[in-house]
């Protein structure tokens, strides 16, 4: 059996951008299922992902044309 190492190229036509969306800090890491002193890790990544496809002319809303303000 042979198992190939090559990557396929990535589409032109799609795009994938990691937005940080915010911080979540944890007094208690048992949710996790790890104990408080198994890591000393208390905040994390908030990450949020934007998939930018030019082939699709449209992401649903009513008028594409529309400038869209988002206050964070």
């Amino acid at each position: 059996m042979s198992v190939s190492t090559q990557v396929p190229a990535a589409p032109d036509d799609v795009r994938l951008y990691v937005l940080d969306c915010g911080r979540i800090g944890l007094d208690d890491v048992s949710s996790f299922g790890l104990t408080n002193a198994e890591t000393p890790v208390r905040e994390l990544f908030v990450p949020c992902y934007l998939i930018v496809i030019r082939r699709v002319p449209c992401s649903g809303m009513r008028d594409c044309r529309s400038t869209w303000w988002v206050k964070v």
